[in-house]
């Protein structure tokens, strides 16, 4: 069966899932920080109303799903259902310099 799902084209969504890139993506964290782009933080009634899942606010910055793991990280958030309110928040796009470069350095040193 053919579904819209199936023919959104996302190459590196599942990289995102695998703890040895996420590992290698916690190594990095400082320099992952420096580069994000901080985004002007939620109202306080949006804040409130996704208070008990950091996830929801960030669907409604429109972040995906894949994305979800490391910009909690990016804001200190350990536990998407305990976190603090933000002024703002770090945000960055998997066409960021430095995140593709890491995508493609690990790519490479996983295939040799």
């Amino acid at each position: 069966m053919l579904t819209l799902k199936s023919k959104v084209q996302r190459p590196t969504e599942t990289l995102f899932y695998d703890d040895a890139f996420r590992n290698v993506l916690y190594q990095h964290l400082p320099i992952l920080k420096k580069v994000a782009v901080p985004l002007k933080g939620p109202s306080s009634l949006d804040q409130y109303i996704n208070a008990g899942d950091f996830r929801m606010l960030l669907l409604a910055y429109g972040a995906p799903y894949h994305l979800h793991w490391l910009i909690m990280r990016l804001n200190d958030v350990i536990d998407p259902m305990d976190w603090n309110p933000f002024s703002q928040i770090l945000t960055i796009s998997e066409d960021n310099t430095v995140l593709s470069g890491l995508i493609t350095l690990y790519n490479t040193n996983k295939n040799s």
